[in-house]
């Protein structure tokens, strides 16, 4: 079979500008394997932080990890997925043999390598003869896709693929740092300390639950509102939080989740905790970056925690969300910010998404 030919942005190395290219798709599929048609595609602060430099990833890239998408071809051995089928696609792809993925925790996949093509293998994306990495397994900024089966999950013909490329990882990271690695109880004090995507989907999860109050944290207005509309009760900036925390929850938070991803704003999510308080960090951080945390603090038993991807399983919460969304419950619209072509891409990296409330959409055509 032919290789495929489609349009694709490609980052040829860090902090250089994105170009619309050419890209080649495999021939054939190998057994686990399903390639897709991009329909949407949400910028993600992440993408910026690997054009950045800040996370380590190979060069040239197409970058882009959450999205929606039609299904064109599938592997001999995938029977998840058919030929036509509307999907999700989310990174967080597993084995499902090593020990993360046989206790449950497939977010932690310890064997991602068996998720793909071995380096002797020709590669899932190609320019000119040379292999382009696809960021985090997807590479989602180009028409198609070609990824490991556990990467996709069906959506119900009546959501949006708008809505559902949403669900490839701001939802799912944010509404599963509150569900799933934090576990929140009702009553519980909450901030949340950064309200792009992930942070106000943080909100929304935190009063679905019935924590109270829950304090939203941005020097951006736009993004206070935003946190407000959906569910905040306090919407504060960054000046005087900790008076601010403190004096409202009479002696600190029982959860701050951490939507920023630097070591000033870590500190203070730990800072803000009550006795026994847990923060959650759901921003990527930078690879180099180090934490500094008082030590004497640990008496209290409160905690510093990750949280990659929501701590989620795709299959299982993609399709809870989706239900949740049509209910009225999850509100995503109020997070899409503009509908960009590919060509628009570059400015938003650029920009770094400085005061946008929500995603940008990459919309294929």
């Amino acid at each position: 079979m032919p290789s495929s030919v489609f349009e694709g942005l490609v980052v040829d190395a860090p902090n250089r500008p994105p170009q619309v290219r050419t890209l080649h798709g495999p021939g054939e599929l190998h057994r686990h394997e399903v390639r897709l048609r991009t329909a949407v595609a949400g910028i993600c602060h992440t993408d910026i932080h690997y054009w950045e430099g800040r996370l380590p990833s190979g060069f040239p890239a197409v970058l882009g990890h959450e999205a929606s998408a039609t299904v064109i071809e599938v592997g001999s051995a995938v029977s998840s997925v058919r030929i036509g089928d509307r999907v999700v696609v989310c990174l967080s792809v597993y084995c499902g043999e090593c020990r993360a993925c046989i206790s449950g925790r497939t977010h932690l996949c310890m064997n991602k390598a068996a998720t793909r093509r071995r380096p002797e293998a020709s590669p899932r994306l190609t320019e000119r003869g040379r292999a382009v990495h696809q960021l985090l397994d997807v590479g989602a900024f180009a028409q198609e896709m070609v990824v490991h089966h556990t990467a996709v999950t069906p959506i119900p013909d009546e959501l949006s693929m708008e809505q559902a490329a949403l669900l490839g990882c701001s939802v799912t990271t944010g509404f599963g740092a509150v569900f799933r690695t934090a576990q929140v109880q009702p009553g519980q004090a909450v901030v949340v300390i950064g309200c792009g995507s992930v942070g106000v989907c943080c909100v929304q999860a935190s009063s679905l639950v019935g924590a109270n109050p829950i304090i939203a944290v941005d020097p951006s207005p736009g993004r206070r509102d935003l946190a407000r509309s959906l569910g905040a009760t306090h919407a504060i900036s960054t000046d005087e939080v900790l008076s601010f925390v403190l004096e409202t929850t009479a002696g600190g938070a029982d959860h701050v989740f951490e939507a920023v991803g630097t070591p000033a704003t870590i500190e203070l999510a730990f800072d803000i905790l009550a006795p026994g308080g847990t923060a959650t960090v759901a921003g990527a951080v930078g690879a180099t970056d180090r934490v500094s945390i008082p030590g004497f603090a640990l008496l209290y038993e409160k905690r510093l925690q990750g949280c990659n991807m929501g701590s989620n399983h795709p299959q299982t919460d993609i399709p809870r969300y989706a239900q949740m969304i049509l209910a009225g419950q999850v509100d995503v619209d109020s997070l899409i910010t503009e509908r960009i072509d590919l060509d628009d891409v570059a400015r938003v990296l650029a920009g770094g998404q400085t005061g946008l409330s929500g995603r940008s959409l990459v919309v294929m055509h």
